[in-house]
């Protein structure tokens, strides 16, 4: 049925990683420190980056096994 779970992804929570800080800010100036605001939004970068780096590793295997059968095709 469904074969993509959006929850697994880590490109998607590190996108809300890095965009909660900010909403925090904006609603309550005081809730995070600097030093906190900071570190959520690099970890939340990272993990983003994480989650796109996997997401072209497995386009590209795909890619790969696609021009793998086409040639055993022939």
């Amino acid at each position: 049925m469904l074969q993509y779970n959006p929850f697994k992804s880590l490109t998607i929570w590190g996108v809300v990683g890095a965009i909660l800080p900010l909403l925090v800010n904006a609603f309550d100036p005081g809730a995070l420190s600097p030093v906190a605001s900071t570190v959520l939004q690099t970890a939340g970068v990272l993990v983003g980056a994480l989650g796109l780096r996997n997401a072209h590793a497995k386009g590209v295997q795909a890619i790969a096994d696609l021009v793998a059968q086409l040639a055993a095709k022939k």
